[in-house]
């Protein structure tokens, strides 16, 4: 009855270490999912208003907010939820230029694309957490696997001592 009671424990025991492990897992991926998907390109639209008409451009009637924001506001950047949320690109590639006309006013619309980089503390919480997993599965394949391996080589060792 003992025996079995050891043997239970044993099996407690990895099974607790395998859901440990399956939890650092879990969150070294959530941390990095986080980290691209909060951090990476930022998409933003520049207007500068010209002075003269330029050589060529083409009309916009009706502006997308982030275009009429970007002209009410011409010495800040206004941030675009993606790099296709404003149409102005598709429309500059089509026209070939960067003016605009609108209201009898002409502007260059620039778009700019920018870095997030993550904090530090975020990082660094990555790379322990891969690194805590990597010490977890070196834990487990040696509480596991290296207790069988000696006891299969002392099992061969008798084996051969008996004949």
């Amino acid at each position: 009855m003992r025996i079995n009671m050891v043997s239970h424990s044993k099996l407690s025991r990895t099974n607790f270490a395998l859901v440990l492990l399956a939890l650092v897992f879990v969150l070294s991926a959530y941390s990095l999912n986080d980290i691209s998907i909060r951090y990476g390109p930022v998409y933003g639209v520049d207007a500068t208003k010209l002075d003269e008409k330029p050589g060529t451009y083409f009309p916009l009637a009706n502006p997308d907010s982030y275009i009429l924001e970007a002209i009410s506001n011409p010495n800040k950047t206004v941030i675009v939820d993606s790099e296709v949320s404003s149409r102005i690109y598709e429309m500059q590639q089509t026209y070939g230029t960067k003016n605009i006309e609108y209201n009898n006013n002409y502007y260059e619309i620039q778009l700019v694309v920018g870095d997030r980089f993550p904090p530090p503390q975020q990082v660094l919480l990555g790379l322990i957490s891969m690194f805590f997993s990597g010490v977890s599965i070196i834990v487990i394949f040696s509480y596991k696997i290296i207790p069988k391996l000696r006891s299969n080589k002392k099992i061969k060792v008798k084996r051969e001592l008996d004949t």
